[in-house]
């Protein structure tokens, strides 16, 4: 029988229960998922010790093949991609984070961009409104992937692979222990000849988390992405222009912004990030007009934060007292 599913929603969870609720009755309600075959979700529970297993049961039982689970006695693994992807059996796979739940719609337009995409193999790249372009954006090189996904394309909830490239992919999991897999993928596609799609549409939300964490910020993000950069650009399929431009993009609107709110908010976040300023400098010593700008945003953007922060606290306070 031939296979009819164009889309498998790959997730993997770990003790967020209710955040996989929420995100799995998002896609469920769907019309597109209700009524026809197109769509599965896989689901990889990673060991969890809370009640997510009880969760994945009833939404199995409702739904049957079109929901497939599976779960890791141990949560070993940050994420084990490419055992979630080999479990999947649609003709795309999109990874989808626990804690993202989709917009009403989002199928439809994801499933209209895949077909159109399936003609001659270019990978769907769905950036979410994060970009604010309001048209697709064809990328055939690393330099204009780089240029116009910039840092985004860290982020897991854009990333999806074909099946079939999947399948014949080798050493998919080479990058794993730099928690940034799926660029490697995306550059390594982009020099296959395989070009890459950017749909800009606003389709999913991301849900709020009790705390947000567990790893060390900077050597992800400034480290590893920047390694991942410098060897495209020492092969010379990234220019020293988009090379240099991403990453005072990426220290600028990303970093230090996440400094920000580390600081403001230890409630909200645990991230690691020792030694930030220093670890800075061993990246950008050579861009002095980055750095100073660095040290003039820093201060700025914590102080407009904070006092964001104290006049929401004011607004909700202000609100309690009219009820009372």
């Amino acid at each position: 029988m031939e296979n009819t599913i164009i889309l498998s929603i790959c997730i993997p969870t770990y003790n967020r229960s209710d955040n996989l609720r929420e995100t799995i009755f998002s896609i469920v309600n769907q019309k597109r998922f209700q009524e026809t075959n197109d769509v599965e979700i896989v689901l990889l529970d990673n060991g969890s010790t809370d009640d997510t297993r009880i969760v994945i049961n009833d939404l199995a039982t409702a739904h049957g093949q079109k929901i497939i689970c599976f779960r890791n006695e141990l949560n070993n693994s940050f994420l084990d991609l490419e055992k979630l992807f080999s479990l999947a059996n649609g003709d795309f796979l999109k990874f989808n984070n626990d804690t993202l739940a989709h917009k009403q719609g989002s199928l439809d337009n994801m499933i209209e961009t895949i077909c159109f995409c399936k003609k001659d193999g270019t990978i769907p790249f769905f950036s979410t409104g994060e970009l604010r372009n309001k048209k697709n954006i064809l990328c055939s090189t690393v330099d204009s992937f780089v240029e116009n996904a910039s840092y985004f394309s860290t982020w897991m909830g854009a990333f999806g692979i074909w099946k079939n490239d999947f399948l014949h992919f080798k050493d998919f999991s080479r990058h794993l222990p730099l928690r940034l897999p799926q660029v490697d993928i995306l550059f390594r596609l982009i020099i296959s000849q395989k070009p890459i799609l950017i749909d800009d549409k606003k389709l999913f939300i991301s849900l709020p988390v009790k705390k947000k964490g567990g790893y060390d910020l900077l050597t992800v993000f400034l480290d590893n992405y920047i390694f991942l950069l410098s060897e495209q650009l020492k092969d010379g399929r990234l220019s020293k222009k988009i090379f240099r431009s991403e990453k005072r993009k990426l220290l600028l609107k990303f970093i230090i912004p996440w400094l920000v709110d580390i600081r403001l908010y230890p409630d909200r976040y645990y991230f690691e990030c020792e030694n930030s300023f220093r670890r800075i400098m061993g990246h950008y010593e050579n861009d002095k007009p980055t750095l100073f700008k660095c040290v003039i945003i820093y201060p700025f953007l914590f102080i407009k934060k904070a006092m964001y922060s104290l006049f929401l606290q004011k607004k909700l306070l202000n609100k309690s007292f009219n009820v009372l």
